[in-house]
């Protein structure tokens, strides 16, 4: 019995509020006479789902992923109903485009910073994580703290000069945006300088690479809200319109780094326990991260981005760490 109600408490929830979702989103496109309904009794399916979940957190929830999963989901169902609550209709959203001018409005009218709250809840998810992965690895130094600091610190002021470095007329280092390769290096080197302080095994190394994928995955979300980082012009299936931005049908590739990185999060974790792991984690972020530039705006007027091009770089230097200490143990 125990068994099975754990699998209530853990599956249902997921169900009901991912599947009330993709379903709002499919038939609204299909049928718009039964938008107005679907709408109305979502947020009751989803208030159901954030009450199992809550249970299923406190009585049964024992492994990390899902309780990644399940914080993930009560954020995305959090803000799901925020949208519900003060959009009338979604109308203004699933027209011929999805069309995202709506979101600017409402957290304008609320006063909420959503960009800057998700990109702080990601680094949070992204420490919860590695937390949790390092006292499951036997690691239990309260000293950890000052790790997440450096974590903070590092990633920061790097994706701030990374941005400055790149985009010369972004040379205001306060008001200069985070770069997601300029963020990797910073937690790379605070990770390395973390474990010659206090050595951790390189097992603080290990996790928070595997986290940067997830950490970037979830800060998606928030460019695919306001705008930034759109795509190439496109007018197939699933276009979005930024009526603020270009006001034109551009392909949605904020959304498609967020599955695609979450993803690669997911089953690097799996293989967590390869001697390999950090090699396969770069080795995917920068192949993938590669390819997925194709789609963005940017590639419009460059033939290569200055992230593809880091991508190459960061993919060739691992390359020849790996070849170079293979060759070492042969020695």
């Amino acid at each position: 019995m125990n068994k099975f109600s754990s699998l209530i408490y853990k599956v249902c929830p997921l169900i009901l509020i991912y599947g009330v979702l993709i379903s709002v989103i499919v038939i609204s496109r299909i049928n718009p006479d039964l938008e107005q309904l679907l709408v109305g009794i979502s947020p009751i399916f989803i208030m159901i789902g954030l009450v199992l979940l809550i249970i299923g957190r406190i009585k049964y929830s024992h492994d990390l992923m899902i309780k990644l999963l399940l914080l993930i989901t009560v954020i995305l169902s959090a803000m799901l109903l925020i949208v519900m609550i003060i959009v009338p209709s979604f109308s203004q959203v699933f027209g011929e485009h999805i069309r995202i001018d709506f979101f600017k409005i409402m957290m304008t009218q609320i006063n909420f910073p959503i960009y800057g709250t998700i990109i702080i809840l990601s680094v949070i998810i992204g420490m919860i994580y590695i937390y949790y992965a390092m006292r499951k690895d036997n690691f239990n130094d309260k000293r950890i703290i000052y790790y997440f600091i450096m974590f903070i610190v590092f990633s920061v002021i790097f994706g701030k000069f990374f941005t400055v470095v790149t985009n010369p007329e972004k040379n205001n280092f306060l008001t200069a945006g985070l770069s997601a390769y300029g963020g990797l290096v910073g937690v790379i080197l605070a990770a390395v300088i973390f474990d010659k302080i206090i050595p951790t095994n390189k097992k603080i190394i290990k996790y928070s690479i595997i986290s940067l994928p997830l950490i970037y995955g979830l800060t998606k979300i928030a460019c695919s809200i306001i705008g930034c980082c759109h795509g190439i012009p496109y007018d197939g299936i699933f276009a979005v319109t930024y009526e603020n931005k270009l006001n034109i049908p551009v392909f949605p590739i904020q959304i498609v780094e967020t599955i695609t990185f979450l993803i690669i999060f997911f089953i690097c974790h799996k293989l967590r326990n390869n001697k390999y792991i950090i090699y396969i984690v770069i080795g995917l972020v920068c192949i993938f991260k590669f390819l997925l530039d194709f789609l963005r705006y940017d590639h419009v007027a460059s033939n290569i981005t200055v992230n593809q091009i880091f991508s190459l770089v960061l993919l060739l230097i691992t390359i020849s760490v790996y070849i170079y200490k293979e060759l070492l143990k042969q020695e």
